[in-house]
């Protein structure tokens, strides 16, 4: 098989991939395998994506560079502060804060709850005095 191919970094590497890759789906690319073999399809694959990854290299401006970096970048320093704030949710405060809000909710749902019950044992007693005046009929 060729050489080893130069990239720079994972970027260029991924459009030497997806070039390498590209060119073997291609029916040029089944022609040269029939005619000339494996090594020389793969061969002609890795030339393909060096010639992409130059053509990369010279087309990709700087200003998108940059841009792409700062994204990494604002990625890793949101994985930090998420990190951070998984961290911190085991801290005492917000264990506290996380039970207050917890008891808060309990609260509502035991206040409904007697409620629904008033409403029932009224019920209740509606039917029992309904009932007890067509027994006295």
């Amino acid at each position: 098989m060729g050489g080893a191919v130069t990239v720079r970094n994972r970027l260029e590497g991924l459009v030497f991939l997806v070039a390498h890759e590209a060119r073997h789906a291609t029916d040029e690319n089944a022609q040269i395998r029939r005619d000339r073999g494996h090594a020389s399809m793969e061969n002609d694959c890795n030339r393909h994506g060096e010639r992409l990854v130059e053509k990369f290299r010279v087309a990709w401006p700087k200003t998108l560079r940059a841009q792409v970096a700062k994204e990494i970048r604002l990625d890793r320093e949101r994985a930090k502060r998420a990190k951070a704030q998984r961290a911190s949710a085991k801290s005492p405060e917000m264990k506290l804060r996380r039970a207050q809000a917890n008891l808060s909710a309990w609260e509502a749902k035991a206040k409904r709850a007697a409620n629904a019950m008033k409403k029932y044992r009224r019920q209740v007693r509606y039917y029992q005095g309904r009932v007890a005046a067509k027994g006295d009929k």
